[in-house]
């Protein structure tokens, strides 16, 4: 969206108390609409998520609020992309 211009990659590390608990997650992330993208990845992150806000405090503000809130979030690592090199498709 116009004027949302931070651009951040933050992975998400979530407590498997039990087999539900990485689907709770799931659905209170898809509720944030500034998260254009959520993988689920293997290693040291359950979810991989992409994000787009406003500035860095905005940023700050949804880590804070909308993510490290979720009790079953046990850590976050937040990237901010500084520029994007390139996006393309596969080649055919």
């Amino acid at each position: 969206g116009l004027g949302y211009s931070t651009c951040a990659f933050i992975g998400i590390q979530v407590n498997l108390i039990s087999t539900g608990t990485h689907e709770q997650v799931f659905e209170k992330i898809v509720q944030i609409p500034e998260i254009v993208e959520c993988h689920h990845i293997s290693g040291k992150y359950s979810l991989f998520i992409k994000i787009f806000t406003r500035n860095n405090e905005h940023l700050k503000q949804i880590i804070i609020e909308k993510i490290q809130s979720i009790p079953e979030v046990t850590a976050t690592e937040t990237f901010i992309s500084l520029e994007e090199g390139f996006v393309r498709q596969l080649p055919v």
